[in-house]
């Protein structure tokens, strides 16, 4: 399972020194070093578990710009047995340092205690923590803006810097570039995406391991095949038309809902991917602010051509009850399930509570069923719902039975394994996340 860095408090200055040294071509260049506190752990997405070997974390001051240059770094390690470490790291620094503008504490964790350091990132500077179908990472790193007093906080661009940490991915797609559309971000060359997560060790409001395992299927290069088992109804197939608007025939732009989109990481990736497309990322209301923030980010970052973002609040509930807020006046950011048409429903991560299982099948057929009325399935296109989880319970199963029920049928089912070092060399089987992709057939046809 990966394992996520996670800043506890916010990076602070202790103390910084300054000092010239005279060059060899005699000219008066600055260095000096920077304290930075910092308090962090390294735990599952859950916080159930904590990472249980040796590794040296780097600390790294970066720019603002992309890819993130280094100015300073340091180490720190992270010992087996640990829990929490609170520690004063020292940043060497050999260039002017203007700490009034912004810069971010990098803390991403290179190798084994006692081996040479990696940096992940070209040498550039740090692009992100790569995903694809070949590589997924076992700790993610986490990026902080490092506060400094008297600093513009608006220039951050979210509402709390003091209790926000970025993650910063690099999606290394294998599409084929001539199934990209051109101007796309995408277009041959990985493409970053980062979103912010709230500071803490609160499992709200953060990403969990089937986003990263649904993102990196997605990136999976298809394969083309006569061997109706090995390719007719895998992943990358089915989303080919998606990523491809030749591929789509006569369908046009289409829409894309995203239930529970937490942070919004799967929902906002792909909007960089596919173009002309509206994504309605949804969630409750105390989501609403942090998908927000990271959908302007997207938005800054580019979107697909012709594509478009839009985040609401959407109550599972409201397909039993087939109610809405009254009023509705809160800038419009209640959705009726009854506005919804959707081409594809991504789901990732939200089978974990048997309670919402009820809410959440009947909010999946009443979206999709509309879908179906106001959109008929093409052959090419006839994939409905995608679902990633991590099998936290066996209770999980009654959601898949439900589905089944309703007339869902499975497409695709693909494991993606996660790299753990603590579990295999304890001889425990590695966690993996599983990807379902369903088609809907009404069961009255």
């Amino acid at each position: 399972m990966p394992y996520y860095i996670r800043l506890l408090k916010s990076p602070t200055i202790d103390h910084d020194i300054t000092k010239s040294k005279r060059t060899r071509t005699n000219t008066t260049r600055q260095q000096g070093q920077t304290k930075i506190r910092l308090t962090f752990t390294c735990q599952t997405d859950l916080g159930d578990t904590y990472y249980n070997e040796n590794v040296l974390v780097t600390v790294r001051l970066v720019s603002d710009t992309f890819p993130r240059t280094q100015i300073a770094s340091g180490k720190v390690a992270w010992n087996k047995g640990d829990r929490v470490r609170s520690v004063l790291v020292t940043l060497n620094w050999h260039q002017e340092l203007d700490l009034a503008s912004k810069h971010w504490i990098l803390l991403e964790a290179g190798s084994t205690k006692g081996s040479a350091d990696v940096f992940r990132g070209p040498p550039l500077g740090f692009c992100g923590d790569v995903l694809s179908a070949e590589c997924m990472p076992e700790i993610i790193s986490v990026l902080a803006p490092l506060l400094v007093d008297g600093q513009d906080l608006t220039q951050w661009g979210t509402l709390f810097p003091q209790c926000r940490v970025l993650r910063q991915f690099s999606l290394a797609t294998q599409l084929p570039t001539s199934k990209i559309d051109s101007n796309s971000p995408g277009k041959d060359k990985d493409i970053e995406v980062s979103v912010y997560e709230e500071m803490g060790e609160s499992i709200a409001r953060h990403i969990w391991d089937a986003a990263l395992g649904l993102l990196a299927s997605c990136m999976e290069k298809p394969v083309f095949g006569e061997n109706p088992e090995t390719h007719m109804h895998q992943l990358p197939k089915l989303l080919m038309p998606y990523f491809d608007i030749s591929a789509r025939n006569a369908k046009g732009d289409l829409e894309i809902l995203e239930l529970g989109s937490g942070c919004g990481i799967v929902g906002l990736s792909l909007a960089r991917l596919v173009p002309s497309a509206r994504f309605v990322l949804t969630d409750l209301p105390e989501a609403l602010e942090i998908l927000d923030e990271n959908a302007s980010r997207i938005v800054e970052l580019g979107l697909a051509p012709g594509t478009s973002v839009a985040t609401k609040v959407l109550d599972w509930n409201w397909s039993l009850e087939n109610t809405l807020p009254a009023a509705n006046t809160d800038g419009g950011i209640y959705l009726s399930l009854a506005e919804l048409r959707p081409d594809l429903v991504i789901v990732s991560d939200c089978t974990y509570n048997p309670s919402s299982f009820q809410a959440l099948v009947a909010t999946l057929l009443q979206t999709v069923r509309q879908g179906h009325e106001h959109n008929p399935r093409e052959e090419h296109m006839k994939l409905d719902v995608l679902i990633s989880y991590k099998s936290r319970h066996e209770s999980e199963s009654r959601f898949f039975d439900d589905m089944l029920n309703l007339g869902f049928h499975v497409l695709s089912h693909k494991k993606v394994k996660f790299p753990d070092r603590t579990r295999e060399l304890v001889g425990l089987d590695v966690e993996n996340a599983e990807i379902f992709a369903f088609a809907w057939q009404n069961p009255s046809n």
